[in-house]
């Protein structure tokens, strides 16, 4: 399966599960519809695998709400239980994953390698990026190999 792309311009990260008011459930839902609608128009013949899987999060920002400090292990966990029954049956089959938070502003340069990236992310993080303030939610998910766990010290 290639990379998912989810793109928003007005996206705000969704809520962490830990503390949900009413007002953070109805964003959560909302963001949960959106990425299950964005999955189905990309992939309209998947059914939910039962393979074990690898996945990766990126979020790429051009600004975030004051006062917050986004974790990005609280950004990929409603994606992930946002996709539950639509990419996979359970979110408990990605046994390797991982999360990021890539922030563009003018105070704080980033440099990001391309290097085997899609041509089609590439594509999207350029024409994103043009946009102010832009979002951009990146998804991979892949089977699961054993190349997945190797670490290089």
């Amino acid at each position: 399966m290639p990379p998912l792309l989810f793109s928003r311009v007005e996206y705000r990260p969704p809520p962490s599960l830990n503390n949900v008011t009413t007002q953070k459930r109805r964003r959560l839902d909302l963001f949960t519809s959106q990425l299950q609608q964005r999955f189905r128009e990309l992939y309209p013949d998947h059914l939910p695998t039962t393979d074990l899987l690898s996945g990766d999060v990126l979020w790429l920002t051009s600004q975030y709400r004051v006062g917050t400090h986004p974790d990005a292990d609280n950004i990929s966990k409603p994606v992930w239980d946002a996709l539950r029954g639509v990419a996979y049956q359970d979110d408990k089959q990605i046994r390797r994953r991982s999360s990021g938070i890539v922030e563009f502003r003018s105070e704080i340069i980033t440099e990001l390698d391309f290097t085997n990236w899609p041509l089609a992310l590439v594509a999207a993080v350029e024409q994103s990026s043009t946009q102010r303030p832009f979002q951009l939610l990146c998804l991979q998910l892949s089977l699961l190999e054993t190349a997945h766990f190797r670490f290089s010290l």
